[in-house]
This record gives structure tokens, C-alpha cells and sequence, in this order.
């Protein structure tokens, strides 16, 4: 999640005056990426050893810490896939490596030029059957960078970083290499932790996803939600996989300190969940799934995920309904739905899933 400026209360009040749904202009973050692989799939359920490796140039002694942290997250992305992690025995070794260098650099310019400096590739030389949630948002991404226009007349001096990962499964049993991905971007901030989260996430969603394990998240204690709103959600911008633009909450009306669109708020953890990993999203702009790409198709979104909540284990069912603005999308409603309803938004999901695999399906067999 990112900080909110100091705009958001204009901007805020602005949306609740204005109140239409629009396809977002500005664009989200997101780093170069690139995945690989061979004519071999990875098998869900497989036994995998994790190792990971890096070097912060800027940087002097032990990467330990820093590795343990990563190692751990991205254990925790894998087993939610349906992976195992073993210490032996494994089908895979599984390494992800990092680098950070410093590059400063200076800009002297005066000019009126197109930007499109976001780049995304996919494998598609085997086809595609996984991960077309992730793709289509990047590429929703590229046809905004596209239009953007920017007329300069300065120079500056800017201290930049360099982030690199990579993540690459090797077969034990050939000790070939079966699937890499890579991430790189730059940015101001020397501390890798803040951003490679997001960029393991974009990676993993390339992976085969068993879709039938459901992450059991936190239960806010009752009177406690308002203390979660306030660390966890309030002014901050949230990043999805599965979406070109940044999602945010209204600001609470004066009578309430939670947003009136949030219910059942003991839940916020399972929506704040789903916002930052999932991998799909439901266009809900329009019904008709021709053209994917089409950006009215855009300005309103549904989420929906499963979870177990606290130590109940009652399976709950999350939908989150969001609305586009210029500056991104807004929370316009989040609770936790009755069967009926989750299996409603489940069935028009499925007709957005097919039509995904049919716009991608672009090879003769």
C-alpha cells in the first residue's frame, strides 16, 4: 500500500459530489517484466526447496535479515498456490535472486514527447492458461501509457536505484530450467523491501494456481475495527495484480468513523487481502466481453474471493465492488456476501474468464 498525498479530501469530496463512474487515467506503478518457460508445465502440488540470493550494492555486511524476510513472503505466495515446501526431496529448486545498484541520474530536456515506458511480456509460445487475469490488466496499462503526452524545459538531478529480481525453477530430476521471471525498475528509494512485494506477486501469477485453497486471514476484534481503518486503510493508495489503476477508500461520512460502503468491518483484513493478490478482476462497465481491452468496459470492477476468517471454519465469501474515478478506483462497496449473491457474481465471472481464454486463443492448434 502507498500514502495518499495531501489532495486526497479535494479529490475525495469531488467524487462524492460528482458520484458517475469513470475509466481511470492515471495509470499505476509497475515494474518491466518478463516470464519464460519451456514446453514442460509446472505441476500444482509440486515439492519445492526455496532458496534466496542477493547483494544490495550500496550496502555493506550481511543480507540475512533482508533474505529471511523475502524468503518468507515468497513462501507464503507459493503454498497459497498449492505448492509444498520441502527442505528435500524436492521436484523443483526454486531460487529467486535480487540486486540493487545505485544510478544516479540527470535529465536536461525541453521537448513535448509520448512516454511508454511501462513494458510487459508474456510467454505465449506454448499457449496461455494461467495468469490472463494479470495479463489483461498490463495490457488495459499499455494503451493509457501510450496516449500520455509530456512537454518539459528543465534539468534535473535525481538519485535513483536499480531493482532486479529473478525467479527460476529448476527441475531436479533433469536439473533443467523449466520457468523464470524477471522484474526491474528504478526508483528513489534504496530499500527493496517497499517494492519487491508487489513485484514477486506480479511474477508468481504466472504460475499454475490450485484455486481451491483458501488463505485464512485475521478477525478484527469487535470495537477494534475503527483502530484498523484508521493504521491499515485511511489515505493510502492499494495496488491489485489484477488492475491497471490504484484502488483507495472513500473518506467516512461525519457520523461514522468507517466508510458507510464497508460492511461487516471485522472483515477488513480478508478485503484488504484480496484487494492486494488478487489475480482477477470483473469488468463490470458492461456485459458485452467482445473486446476486453475496451475502456468503458472498465470504470466499475467486482472482486470476489473465499476465505476462512479468525479460527471459524465456516468459509466466508468476499465481493468488492469498486468504481472508477480519474485518479483511480474507489471502494464503493465491500462485505461479506450470501451464497446466492457470491454465486451470482461466480457465474458472470465464469462468461469474463471464457472470453478471456477465447481473446487470447490466437494460434491454430
Amino acid at each position: 500500500m502507498i500514502h495518499l498525498n495531501k489532495r486526497l479530501p479535494l479529490l475525495m469530496l469531488l467524487l462524492l459530489i460528482t458520484g458517475c463512474a469513470t475509466t481511470p487515467t492515471t495509470k499505476v506503478w509497475h515494474p518491466w517484466l518478463r516470464t519464460l518457460k519451456n514446453e514442460k508445465e509446472i505441476n500444482i502440488g509440486s515439492k519445492l526447496t526455496v532458496d534466496v540470493k542477493g547483494k544490495t550494492d550500496p550496502l555493506l555486511g550481511s543480507e540475512v535479515l533482508l533474505q529471511n524476510k523475502i524468503r518468507y513472503y515468497f513462501k507464503q505466495l507459493l503454498l497459497r498456490r498449492g505448492y509444498e515446501i520441502v527442505n528435500s526431496n524436492a521436484d523443483y529448486n526454486v531460487i529467486l535472486e535480487y540486486s540493487t545498484s545505485r544510478n544516479d541520474k540527470q535529465y536536461s530536456y525541453s521537448q513535448v514527447y509520448s512516454m511508454n515506458k511501462n513494458e510487459y511480456t508474456y510467454d505465449t509460445l506454448y499457449g496461455i492458461n494461467h495468469g490472463l487475469g494479470v495479463s489483461i490488466a498490463m495490457a488495459v496499462n499499455s494503451l493509457t501509457n501510450k496516449s500520455a503526452t509530456v512537454a518539459t524545459n528543465e534539468t534535473i538531478n535525481i538519485e535513483t536505484y536499480i531493482h532486479s529480481i529473478s525467479i527460476l525453477f529448476n527441475e531436479v530430476k533433469t536439473n533443467n530450467a523449466i520457468w523464470k521471471g524477471e522484474a526491474t525498475w528504478d526508483s528513489n528509494r534504496l530499500d527493496l523491501g517497499k517494492d519487491i512485494e508487489p513485484a514477486i506477486r506480479l511474477l508468481v501469477s504466472g504460475l499454475p494456481l490450485n484455486d481451491k485453497i483458501y488463505p485464512r486471514v485475521k478477525k478484527i476484534k469487535q470495537g477494534k475495527e475503527t483502530n484498523y481503518y484508521e493504521l491499515e486503510c485511511k489515505n493510502k493508495w492499494f495496488f491489485c495484480p489484477a488492475l491497471p489503476y490504484n484502488i483507495f477508500f472513500t473518506l467516512p461520512s461525519e457520523s461514522n468513523a468507517i466508510p458507510d460502503g464497508v460492511k461487516n468491518p471485522e472483515a477488513l483484513v480478508a478485503y484488504i487481502d484480496l484487494i492486494q493478490s488478487a489475480e482477477y478482476a470483473l469488468p463490470t462497465g458492461s456485459r458485452n466481453y467482445k473486446n476486453p481491452l475496451l475502456k468503458s468496459l472498465w470504470s466499475k470492477v467486482v472482486l470476489g474471493g473465499k476465505y476462512y476468517m479468525g479460527t471459524d471454519e465456516n468459509q466466508i465469501k468476499v465481493l468488492i465492488k469498486l468504481k472508477g474515478t480519474n485518479e483511480g478506483y474507489i471502494v464503493n462497496k465491500c462485505i461479506i456476501t450470501t451464497d446466492e449473491e457470491y454465486s451470482k457474481y461466480e457465474n458472470q465471472f465464469g462468461k469474463w474468464k471464457n472470453a478471456l481464454e477465447d481473446y487470447y486463443n490466437i494460434y491454430e492448434e
